[in-house]
């Protein structure tokens, strides 16, 4: 599975810290890869579902995604 990325990380200001890159699987583009309150998520934009919602990181999100989307189908 290969990610577009969607947007950049960027410094939030003074004592904010960094916001991640927000990415997009390639060919499934409604597919929104990000980090958010609690971990990583994965949704899907059309429907506005989230189809994972805590990840420890990017990878493991990724890996969960693939996972539920082999047993759907």
């Amino acid at each position: 599975m290969k990610l577009i990325k969607e947007s950049s990380a960027q410094w939030l200001g003074n004592g904010m810290g960094n916001s991640t890159a927000d990415w997009v699987v390639k060919g499934a583009e409604h597919i929104k890869v990000y980090k958010g309150v609690g971990g990583w998520k994965v949704q899907d934009t059309l429907t506005q579902t989230t189809l994972v919602r805590f990840a420890d990181n990017r990878k493991q999100a990724l890996e969960i995604y693939a996972q539920r989307c082999q047993v759907q189908h």
